[in-house]
């Protein structure tokens, strides 16, 4: 998925690659994260994101694929 920032970032975001991407939510009087993902390129004014279900499946997939006769 890609995300756009409000406005363009004031520092290079260079070394966010493979980072933690998380939502924070307010749900009634309280706040909430989520993981949402991993960061794979950044940029001043966007983030591209794979999403933690993308990663769920693929690692599943190693693990039926590796316990397969």
């Amino acid at each position: 998925m890609c995300l756009r920032t409000n406005s363009p970032l004031d520092f290079d975001p260079d070394g966010m690659s493979g980072g933690s991407a998380f939502v924070v939510q307010v749900v009634g009087r309280e706040v909430r994260a989520y993981f949402v993902g991993v960061v794979v390129t950044g940029g001043r004014d966007r983030f591209h994101i794979i999403k933690a279900g993308d990663i769920k499946r693929f690692l599943s997939g190693l693990v039926q694929a590796r316990s397969a006769p």
